[in-house]
């Protein structure tokens, strides 16, 4: 059996806003990726944040699999953002591929319902049954811990690079820390980079270690990154954007 899921949160918000966000939960060739992870409430805090990742057996998949079946997410349209979802309202995105078929299922998260212990409860088909899956998803420790492996930081093997003027750096307060651009394409010319090889090897440990005040240099140009680590099967947002 081949399984693939991946959720992810969409809202009419501008790209430097969304930007950072980091999908809650992908299944990928039996590693669980949690994007759940809490961001330092400090000030520069650190640049990117990279999601935590678990095994997870081919019971705690199977599980999920017969759960989405007897929630009825599986059938229908995808749809359960029912009547109640207001324009511009923060919706979950999720993608499953079960043995080569795909289900794409759009929900609220925000609907209200009765959760204990890791599992959910609501009418099959309806919104609430997809908020339902949602909150389950969010909360795999709880449900199967014994299908999970230990925790350990993702290692991503594409990353999203975006690049935006920083103005007058005199402004910044604290004082900007300024690195040097390490890569090939000049800085001038870049706006958002999809990482990946041997980039990726040359600035995943600058950026691991740079802040929210850390701007790069090249000549008289200068840029304020903002990066994301791109999960297995993630569009990025740099491509997107082209």
């Amino acid at each position: 059996m081949s399984f693939y899921l991946r959720g992810w949160y969409t809202q009419a918000l501008a790209a430097q806003y969304t930007f950072p966000w980091l999908p809650p939960v992908t299944i990928s060739d039996g590693v669980y990726i949690n994007g759940n992870v809490a961001v330092p409430a400090i000030f520069p805090g650190p640049l990117m944040i990279l999601p935590v990742s678990r095994s997870i057996t081919d019971l705690g998949v199977q599980s999920i699999i017969d759960d989405a079946h007897s929630l009825g997410l599986l059938e229908g349209s995808g749809d359960f953002t029912g009547s109640g979802a207001q324009p511009g309202a923060k919706l979950a995105q999720l993608e499953l591929i079960i043995d080569g078929v795909k289900h794409e299922l759009t929900g609220d998260p925000s609907l209200s319902v009765l959760c204990d212990r890791g599992r959910c409860t609501a009418d099959p088909g309806t919104p609430q049954a997809f908020t339902a899956f949602w909150n389950e998803l969010g909360m795999l420790d709880l449900w199967m811990p014994d299908q999970l492996g230990g925790s350990s930081q993702y290692t991503p093997e594409r990353v999203a690079l975006r690049l935006t003027d920083p103005g007058d750096l005199a402004m910044f307060s604290p004082a900007p820390t300024i690195v040097d651009w390490p890569l090939a394409t000049p800085l001038a010319s870049a706006t958002c980079l999809t990482l990946s090889g041997t980039d990726l090897t040359t600035m995943l440990p600058i950026l691991q270690s740079a802040n929210q005040l850390t701007i790069f240099g090249q000549g008289t140009t200068y840029r304020q990154p903002a990066a994301r680590a791109l999960v297995p099967g993630e569009p990025s947002p740099c491509e997107a954007a082209q």
